[in-house]
């Protein structure tokens, strides 16, 4: 006669086991009958913010339906496929989940928190917008700018409310060089503990758009006459040292840009190489504190804290005479789109810097 081993029959019950749980799954059979919504279901988003809507199947063990998400008016506020919405352009819609016959709606209103007044509440000193085409150098807070050379141009900005200043490469004609950048007189004590600014913050926004090199006049050769986007390019966004009298810059430029991705003061560069995208708008700001420390922030996120040398560290704090933006004294300016320019004569906080936020520049 033959046995069957209590091993092999304990195999036997476990492949049955096993069995019945394939042909019955967790959700099988259970048909969708209503969609909850999260706890909020009406958003006010500021431009450029996202959030994630929340939407569950009823009942909860559910398995057999898909999510669709729709928005009545994408130009107002977008929504991807997993419910994250983003607000685009003023005014109200609907955001839409649905599956089959079955939807529920959220509710969304999109506002826009004006930069002077975000700013003001925070004591900038000097904010400029670029938005009055007889004056593309006004302050909408502070001083105005005083153009060094020529071609500087109006531009549209991130959003089709916003204008931007197109600020010209500085090009060398004939052994000469022609100068294309802004000087502020800022107004600055000493502040710090030194004889010079040592404190101060610069909020940037920014657009890094390499045209095809147009020709100068007079005879070249010309720096930098190739076109490639990492051939040797650098930005500056400002010089320390320059001839108050003729206002262009005596050495090299204080802090930099460059396209393989890395960017900051001298010997203080940030250590991530990703290479800036053309025609992308990104948010920087700086936060300098001469010998403590500087921080570079990055749409939003803190990209490096170093050393920034000592009090009245030679072309690092800026000089009580002013200040050029944009500019160097070789050439090392390639052409930019500014669309906001802020300055501070003290170093903001992280938790200032993280109260402007930073809505989504596009």
């Amino acid at each position: 006669m033959k046995t069957i081993s209590l091993k092999n029959y304990s195999f036997i019950i476990l492949c049955l086991i096993l069995t019945g749980c394939a042909e019955k799954r967790f959700g099988d059979g259970v048909t969708l009958k209503d969609i909850e919504l999260g706890k909020e279901t009406s958003f006010r988003l500021n431009l450029g913010e996202r959030i994630k809507a929340q939407a569950f199947p009823v009942p909860w063990d559910c398995t057999d339906f898909e999510f669709t998400w729709k928005s009545s008016d994408p130009n107002i506020a977008s929504v991807d496929n997993y419910g994250m919405i983003e607000a685009e352009n003023l005014g109200n819609c609907t955001i839409t989940v649905s599956s089959g016959n079955i939807s529920r709606d959220f509710q969304v209103e999109t506002y826009e928190v004006l930069l002077p007044e975000k700013l003001a509440t925070l004591g900038v000193k000097h904010l400029f917008l670029f938005e009055n085409p007889d004056n593309l150098f006004e302050a909408a807070i502070g001083k105005d700018l005083e153009p060094v050379g020529s071609g500087f141009e109006m531009v549209e900005g991130f959003n089709p409310r916003k204008k931007a200043i197109r600020i010209p490469d500085s090009y060398n004609s004939g052994g000469q060089w022609v100068y294309n950048h802004l000087y502020l007189d800022h107004g600055f004590a000493a502040n710090g503990g030194g004889k010079t600014v040592n404190q101060f913050t610069v909020l940037v926004d920014i657009k890094f758009s390499p045209r095809p090199q147009p020709s100068k006049p007079g005879p070249g050769p010309y720096l930098y006459p190739g076109n490639d986007w990492a051939d040797g390019w650098y930005y500056c966004l400002y010089a320390s040292t320059f001839d108050i009298s003729r206002k262009v810059a005596g050495a090299d430029g204080s802090f930099f840009w460059r396209p393989s991705g890395n960017y900051g003061v001298l010997s203080t560069y940030t250590t991530d190489s990703r290479l800036f995208q053309r025609d992308k708008w990104y948010r920087f700001i700086i936060c300098v504190d001469m010998g403590v420390s500087i921080k570079y922030w990055k749409d939003g996120v803190r990209d490096v804290q170093a050393s920034n040398g000592s009090l009245d560290y030679d072309n690092r704090s800026w000089p009580l005479h002013g200040i050029l933006l944009f500019a160097d004294d070789d050439g090392e300016d390639r052409e930019v789109e500014v669309a906001s320019l802020a300055i501070w004569d003290r170093c903001l906080s992280d938790a200032e810097v993280r109260e402007i936020g930073n809505p989504r520049l596009k």
